[in-house]
């Protein structure tokens, strides 16, 4: 037997279970991987000192020759128990799904799995959220800018030589916390526990970011207006753009600019001269209301009374034009209406499930016949027996190799995820799931205050790039398994030979948003291993949960 590589020496330090007789053999036979399993035992009884994680046996830190055991190989062992935990877990989710997408329709607006209860479970955390925000803001205004400094510091840190971080750390350390500094000018900042007012005599010469449990604004505002609360009333001026996230925006005054909002209930009675971009339960624009340009809605029920100067796009469950539309209304709802005040100065593009779905009054105004589709009619082919399939797959493929390229010139401990037992791929699925959940929660957390605001965008800059490079240190782990530690032709043909394994394996039928789900959760957990370990100091940084 040839001298086994570093990689298994590691294992056989870690007291890994994997490890094969034959090494342990082999390694009692030859002094020199005698002396390099002594060395790395050492280091990692160091590394687990300095880290105060409890010592290891004697028997383990001690670098004696190594005697073989006649035990069984872990490899194998107990691998139908995790299957069938898995399986049975798949199978009761699957019955939970199934049945609760079976609910009466009378309610399906207290279903997570309708469009309608979504959006009301939505909103309906949000609120909870702006309710106990009062803590939540507190304690991110203490930590929120000193946490996103060291997270931005470690940052820089883990790509610099361990020798050279002495002399640069000063440098960094300024760097960093000159940009994430909030300039106090940057706006007006009025903030309550109850209600923020903004009376009918009074003028903000600036951008207003205004927070509370209700806000009004009767004045005037002369930049942007940015607004989180339970419920926002604009009765004044806003002469620059809106963005607001809220139970209800209720807009009787004029925006100079456009309007962006989350709300569950939106309604629109006064002048928006900028474009209107909705994401709610229910947007209502009444008669009498205008918008200068465009109208952008994903909304459960969206009704149009008033006037829109460009067009509409819409999705939701139900949609309603009643009103003027000068040029093209292009919606996807499961009820689409065009009252007999309504009037549509360009195309009406519609997707509906059947053609009744589509109510036009004889009394409304058309300029041209409307154009239907039905959601999922016609006789469309197979997506694996098109072209556009294909292609897409290939730029997929072709952009994941620049990115493994990249990732392993950079980090190369990143891509390295060992899955030894069917356990240890198990957790780091679980420790996957925990960062994909988790990340987006605590963004939202940090990004309540402005001094938060700088870690929040961090934090999902670091979610987005881990789901994106998931699949590629998967990717390199089968490789490893089919054609051995090297790879054969290198890294660049073993990196080609796991993607083109998980391309396979994702765009299976049935089953492969399964497959993609479980591949990116483990390389997202693999990921945030190496991070992890890198943090701590281990010179290899092998991902390891």
């Amino acid at each position: 037997m040839t001298c086994p590589d570093e990689p298994t020496l590691m294992m056989l330090a870690d007291d890994e279970p994997a490890a094969a007789a034959a090494v342990r053999e082999h390694v009692g036979r030859c002094a020199s991987c005698r002396a390099a399993l002594a060395e790395l035992r050492a280091e990692r009884r160091l590394l687990v000192e300095a880290l105060h994680e409890g010592g290891l046996d004697e028997g383990v830190a001690t670098a004696g020759p190594v005697v073989s055991n006649g035990g069984r190989s872990a490899v194998g062992n107990g691998w139908w128990n995790p299957v069938a935990v898995v399986a049975a877990v798949s199978v009761l989710a699957g019955a939970t799904v199934a049945t609760a997408w079976k609910v009466p329709p009378f309610l399906e607006w207290v279903s997570p799995f309708h469009a309608s209860g979504l959006l009301t479970w939505l909103f309906a955390g949000i609120i909870v959220v702006v309710q106990i925000s009062t803590l939540l803001t507190s304690m991110v205004t203490v930590v929120g800018q000193a946490a996103a400094a060291m997270l931005l510091l470690l940052l820089v840190v883990l790509f610099v030589p361990h020798r050279a971080r002495r002399a640069t750390m000063p440098a960094l350390s300024a760097m960093v916390f000159a940009a994430v500094a909030v300039p106090a000018e940057a706006f007006v900042v009025r903030t309550s526990d109850d209600d923020v007012e903004i009376s009918a005599d009074e003028t903000i010469d600036d951008a207003l970011l205004a927070y509370g449990s209700r806000v009004f604004v009767d004045g005037v505002v002369t930049g942007d207006l940015i607004v989180y609360a339970t419920d926002v009333t604009i009765r004044g001026t806003v002469q620059g753009s809106v963005i607001s996230w809220s139970r209800s925006l209720d807009l009787e005054g004029g925006v100079g600019g456009s309007v962006f909002t989350g709300a569950q209930f939106v309604t629109v009675q006064g002048r928006v001269d900028g474009s209107l971009f909705t994401f709610s339960q229910e947007t209502r624009i009444a008669q009498g209301s205008r918008v200068g340009r465009g109208v952008a809605s994903y909304s459960n029920v969206l009704s149009v009374h008033g006037e829109i100067a460009h067009g509409v796009r819409a999705a939701g469950g139900s949609i309603d034009i009643a009103g003027l539309v000068q040029r093209n209304v292009d919606a996807a709802a499961q009820r689409i209406t065009v009252g007999s005040r309504g009037h549509i100065g360009g195309a009406l593009i519609v997707e509906v499930r059947h053609r009744d779905d589509l109510r036009i009054d004889p009394a409304a105004t058309l300029a041209s016949e409307p154009v239907v589709r039905l959601a999922g009619g016609g006789a469309s082919p197979s997506r694996y027996l098109t072209t556009s399939f294909y292609l897409r797959q290939s730029l997929w493929l072709v952009a994941a190799l620049i990115a493994g390229g990249l990732l392993l010139w950079l980090a190369p401990g990143a891509a390295t995820v060992r899955l030894e037992t069917p356990s240890v791929a198990l957790r780091t699925l679980g420790v996957g799931f925990l960062c994909v959940i988790a990340a987006p929660v605590a963004a939202l957390v940090a990004a309540m205050t402005l001094v938060g605001l700088p870690l929040a965008i961090v934090l999902l800059g670091l979610w987005a790039l881990a789901i994106y490079l998931a699949k590629i240190p998967v990717a390199l782990f089968l490789a490893r398994t089919v054609l051995g530690p090297p790879g054969y032709g290198g890294p660049a043909s073993a990196l080609l030979f796991g993607l083109l394994a998980v391309f396979v394996a994702v765009n299976l039928p049935f089953i492969g948003w399964i497959v993609n789900l479980v591949l990116t959760l483990i390389g997202v957990g693999g990921l945030f291993a190496w991070a992890l370990a890198a943090y701590r100091g281990s010179g290899a940084a092998t991902a390891r949960v």
